[in-house]
């Protein structure tokens, strides 16, 4: 054999071992680099988009710092689909959230009811604490962290029938907005031409400060304060109120004082009062 038969079989042999070493290597390892980096790469983003809880949320404000802050302490990772608008029923929140992991809303109480007994997925809201200065009325609403609401049962009718009296109704609201000129006019629909109306601005009050109050009074209007309405229904056999309005988007934007920032205009027209027959709930603090 001729020396340079003799190389190209050497170099050939060499070639092979290589190559057998490769594929050895590839076994052992998986892809070469190259090939690995692609596919890792895809996988990551697949493994990404997994791990991100879709959270929906119902609401014309925008989440502030904080709420986001405490969401990814809860979630983790997370994406949120905002919807700005106004909704008719719950059946409109489970279209919208259908491709959601989570309901985040901030919706009337009637919507809320039948929301958590059809969603099949975790509904929460966002809580709030008001604080109030009675010097010059002037209110900020403070973030309070999230809660997950586990059942709600609310029973409320708006309140049709004249009750006429001989005297005087009484009546006591707790409330951070003073009535307008129609709600006024409703109440004297209801209650009779004259009625004496007392409003108490603080709704931090504690519950049974409330009931301490509301013990001179004939009638009680909470402005949708949950908690001190379910203490006072167990309490007390006094009617208790609550506002009615009609949500209306304007299609316009306006400045929002709390936030600093320009948000979906929306304006609640008045529409009567709910007396309120049951609400029970229970909820998880987030």
């Amino acid at each position: 054999m001729s020396k340079t038969r003799k190389a190209l079989s050497k170099n050939r042999d060499a070639f092979i071992e290589l190559k057998r070493r490769k594929e050895r290597k590839e076994r052992k390892y998986g892809l070469v680099k190259s090939e690995k980096v692609v596919v890792t790469s895809k996988s990551r983003k697949k493994k990404k988009r997994d791990n991100e809880t879709k959270i929906l949320w119902v609401s014309r404000h925008k989440l502030s710092r904080e709420q986001k802050m405490a969401l990814t302490r809860i979630y983790g990772r997370y994406r949120v689909i905002q919807h700005p608008n106004t909704v008719a029923d719950y059946k409109e929140v489970l279209e919208l959230g259908k491709h959601c992991d989570v309901l985040a809303v901030n919706i009337s109480l009637e919507i809320k009811n039948d929301l958590v007994k059809n969603a099949g997925k975790p509904v929460i809201q966002s809580t709030s604490k008001r604080t109030t200065s009675m010097s010059n009325y002037v209110h900020a609403v403070v973030y309070n962290g999230w809660e997950q609401l586990m059942y709600i049962r609310y029973e409320a009718k708006k309140v049709t029938k004249y009750h006429h009296s001989e005297r005087p109704v009484k009546i006591f609201y707790l409330g951070n907005k003073l009535l307008l000129p129609e709600q006024r006019e409703e109440l004297r629909n209801i209650y009779g031409s004259s009625f004496n109306l007392v409003q108490c601005f603080d709704k931090n009050k504690e519950v049974r400060q409330v009931l301490k109050i509301a013990e001179d009074f004939d009638v009680i209007i909470l402005d949708h304060n949950l908690s001190t309405t379910k203490y006072l229904l167990k309490a007390t056999d006094k009617p208790v109120l609550h506002p009615r309005y009609m949500r209306i988007d304007t299609d316009r934007l306006a400045y929002n004082a709390n936030s600093g920032r320009m948000e979906p205009e929306v304006i609640n027209i008045p529409d009567g009062f709910n007396v309120v027959k049951e609400l029970d709930y229970a909820t998880k603090k987030l």
